[in-house]
């Protein structure tokens, strides 16, 4: 059986994924997926230098625990939405989100990634 993979939040430059960086300090697997959509440069760091920068760089950890804050409440919103609103309020918030990220009104994404990114079928969402 398929396992189900939701959309969880977008990272912008200079961002880091908590969610990998959580589970490289508890040396675990990561349990989350990443998908590039453009050209991506990324930055691999062994969890022993990670230790080093946190106890080198107090603001270090404080950037993690700021992002960790952010993750959290778009975890709450992604929570929300799924419990309250209606397809069509979740799809016009998602076309809005990836507008803003990147900067463009054309957007090049298929009626199946958004079905995917919204954890719906394919044939709810509407064509335009």
């Amino acid at each position: 059986m398929m396992k189900a993979e939701n959309h969880m939040y977008y990272l912008r430059g200079g961002e880091s994924c908590i969610m990998s960086f959580m589970g490289g300090l508890h040396n675990e697997t990561s349990k989350v997926k990443v998908i590039a959509e453009e050209i991506t440069e990324i930055l691999f760091l062994p969890i022993e230098r990670i230790r080093d920068l946190i106890r080198e760089y107090p603001q270090w950890l404080e950037y993690m625990f700021n992002l960790y804050h952010k993750r959290f409440d778009e975890l709450l919103e992604l929570v929300n939405a799924i419990a309250f609103k209606k397809v069509d309020e979740r799809l016009l918030d998602l076309l809005h989100k990836k507008q803003k990220l990147t900067g463009s009104y054309i957007l090049e994404v298929t009626h199946e990634q958004l079905a995917h990114e919204l954890a719906t079928a394919r044939v709810v969402i509407p064509g335009f």
